[in-house]
């Protein structure tokens, strides 16, 4: 998992430092590679917590605070690469996986707070991202 993720990310890196691409390249190329950074990195954290709970800390994650950790780890993580990239496929991806995760954790009331509350900050940042983004389309120097 950790070899795709860093493998993605140099990838990343080199199309995001590439001259703005034309809409077919941004549609076949970018939105693929950052989609599948966002489900990798959705996916690490998520394996972390589960090889937390295999080495014995299952007891701790049941806690709402380490839980809240990993909640504001994962915002901070979405937050930072959604506003440096201007990314909101990598944005969609977090809140579709936090969706996912409030609908399977309704009846714990403070992972549903917590997990709504850090899928708003990621459908916030990647709302903002793509606006920016159709704002630099439209600007008329480039």
């Amino acid at each position: 998992m950790l070899v795709i993720l860093g493998s993605l990310i140099a990838i990343y890196g080199k199309l995001n430092a590439a001259p703005s691409p034309g809409w077919l390249r941004g549609l076949f190329v970018q939105a693929p590679f950052r989609i599948y950074l966002g489900w990798i990195s959705v996916a690490t954290i998520a394996n972390t917590t589960v090889v937390l709970s295999t080495l014995g800390f299952e007891g701790a994650l049941a806690d709402p605070t380490p839980t809240l950790g990993i909640v504001v780890f994962a915002t901070a993580v979405c937050v930072a690469v959604t506003l440096r990239w201007r990314d909101p496929e990598y944005a969609a991806v977090f809140v579709w996986a936090e969706i996912g995760i409030v609908i399977a954790n309704l009846g714990r009331p403070m992972l549903v707070v917590s997990v709504d509350v850090f899928a708003g900050v990621c459908a916030l940042a990647g709302l903002r991202s793509g606006l920016v983004l159709l704002k630099r389309q439209r600007s008329p120097c480039r």
